[in-house]
């Protein structure tokens, strides 16, 4: 019996694996290396979502005073939340009307920009508002340490959890084996 033929198909699928491994964009492993978790009070799991690889997402409100709309944009460094930036339309009760310290103020088509919070939190809990509209938004693609969003994907949050109920979000991060 000879060997050839099977050593070639072995040698042959082994450059195959290597070359799948070789060529896999870093960006796809990086994506399905962070999750952020919704769960309710109880800690029951109500969703899931991928986030790219700076972990940006915001909340989108209706400000209650104001009456609109506030995005609050987050980012995660893979363990922690950390608020970057508020962007919103109109001074109102509860909306910050200068920068605190190391950050920075701007108004950009109408909207006043206030980033630089760099507020780090294990988790971020909110009650699901009745009037608000409390609209989840992941990026597609973040750009540079400053969360910048490209374009970005929508969850109602009271489609995930009634009005009213507390949701809580965490980051879960998974260490995925090294590609070889």
């Amino acid at each position: 019996m000879s060997y050839r033929p099977l050593i070639g198909s072995v040698v042959a699928l082994l450059l195959v694996c290597m070359t799948a491994c070789a060529f896999r964009p870093v960006h796809a492993v990086e994506q399905q290396g962070i999750t952020l978790l919704l769960s309710d009070a109880q800690g029951n799991v109500l969703d899931k979502v991928a986030l790219c690889e700076k972990g940006c997402f915001a909340i989108r409100y209706v400000h209650s005073v104001a009456r609109s709309p506030v995005e609050d944009w987050f980012y995660t460094d893979g363990q922690m939340i950390l608020l970057e930036k508020t962007i919103y339309q109109d001074f109102g009760a509860g909306l910050p009307h200068s920068p605190g310290p190391g950050q920075t103020m701007q108004v950009v088509d109408g909207h006043i920009i206030i980033s630089g919070y760099h507020q780090a939190m294990d988790r971020l809990e909110l009650r699901v508002g009745r009037i608000a509209g409390h609209t989840l938004l992941v990026s597609t693609a973040c750009h540079g340490e400053h969360a910048l969003q490209t374009g970005y994907i929508t969850k109602v949050l009271s489609d995930i959890a009634p009005p009213g109920s507390t949701v809580v979000m965490t980051i879960h991060s998974t260490s995925l084996p090294p590609c070889h």
